[in-house]
């Protein structure tokens, strides 16, 4: 992704007015790579390149730009140790670390030295459609001082973050604050940077993102910018269960009959997006109605697990069942013969939700012939 600061570095009076200039532009491309190992443990790669900092020659001792450079490789891993996916709360651990690849942090490129650390993160749901997130987490390198004098140690680091479903798990609406202090001199205006961003996730056929956004300084910290402007993209490939589903039974056809007999559209806790194993059975199902012309018209059940509260599964259960409509729609089935798109939360379990194994086969949508012309 790509990040614009304004004026992330100034020079200014015992008041913390602007007096002089140091770094007024900060262009960044950021090449973030992640694998996941393991289903609870995953490794990844930050590569920040430099493309144009505008440093200030105002300042003495100060370079006049720097228009190319590496920042400080990151290398993060992630355990899982709760799954939020399974849990109304997840808490993972991220340690990382910082390797020395830049000029260094009187350029304001990075740390000078190798750095190191860990948070924790703990996020859940609060409410209908919107998640919440928290983090901290300490920073430790070596002493050093920037351009300024200002000593730049040890660090103190805080996040919060909400995200809001504005589109039925395709458009959300995120806002994060970030916060962080040197651990020598708590809380001081000149070494405690904060800031607040806001930005729109979209996310398309599952695997797909596009992040814009920004945000602005809330301190007068070092590194604390007037204002931010962010813009990136991510793609997610998923691993795509090899299973071969039978198609629906293609011989006489009756009003009743579940199409989706042999095997149901199957979703993750909390979500409405389809699993990937469960495509290849709505792809037959497509097929078989496009086959099939007699079949004027079908109808699509929602459901839940017992997991969450009445009200919030007839909500999510709808949202799978238009999941499974505007999937059909996509692959070419007319609208009109998409009857009733109904969500009946926890109700008429296919199993007794009495553990894990048995809730994922009740989060489910069950397609029907409604009718057929003779």
């Amino acid at each position: 992704y790509l990040d614009y600061a304004h004026a992330p570095y100034e020079f200014g009076n015992a008041n913390f007015n602007r007096v002089a200039g140091i770094v007024d532009h900060h262009l960044t491309g950021n090449v973030v790579g992640s694998y996941a190992v393991l289903d609870w443990m995953s490794v990844g790669l930050v590569i920040p390149v430099y493309f144009w900092e505008g440093i200030r020659s105002t300042v003495p001792a100060i370079p006049n730009e720097n228009n190319f450079d590496i920042g400080d490789i990151e290398l993060v891993l992630k355990f899982r140790l709760l799954d939020r996916e399974k849990h109304h709360v997840g808490i993972a651990i991220l340690p990382f670390a910082y390797f020395p690849t830049s000029s260094g942090a009187s350029d304001f490129l990075g740390n000078g030295s190798f750095a190191g650390g860990a948070k924790v993160v703990i996020d859940g749901r609060i409410k209908d459609r919107v998640s919440i997130a928290l983090n901290v987490g300490y920073l430790a390198r070596d002493r050093v001082f920037d351009i300024a004098g200002n000593e730049l140690n040890d660090q103190l680091l805080m996040g919060l973050g909400i995200s809001i479903d504005l589109l039925k798990d395709r458009l959300f609406l995120i806002g994060e604050a970030q916060m962080a202090t040197v651990t020598s001199d708590f809380f001081t205006r000149r070494t405690t940077p904060a800031e607040a961003r806001v930005g729109f996730r979209y996310t398309w056929a599952n695997n797909h993102d596009i992040n814009v956004g920004g945000g602005f300084g809330l301190s007068n910290g070092i590194g604390s910018p007037d204002y931010r402007l962010f813009a990136g993209y991510t793609y997610t490939k998923r691993p795509i269960a090899e299973a071969e589903v039978p198609p629906p039974p293609i011989s006489e056809v009756n009003v009743g009959d579940e199409l989706t007999a042999q095997d149901k559209i199957y979703f993750d806790f909390d979500k409405s997006t389809i699993r990937d194993i469960s495509k290849p059975t709505l792809d037959k199902i497509a097929g078989f109605l496009k086959a099939h012309p007699e079949v004027t018209k079908i109808r699509i059940d929602g459901y839940t697990c017992d997991l969450g509260t009445d009200r919030y599964n007839l909500k999510l259960s709808q949202r799978r069942a238009a999941s499974a409509a505007t999937y059909l729609e996509g692959q070419g089935i007319d609208p009109s013969r998409i009857g009733a798109v109904t969500g009946y939360g926890e109700a008429n379990p296919l199993v007794p939700n009495k553990d894990e194994p048995s809730r994922e086969q009740n989060r489910r949508v069950q397609i029907f012939v409604e009718a057929v012309s003779k």
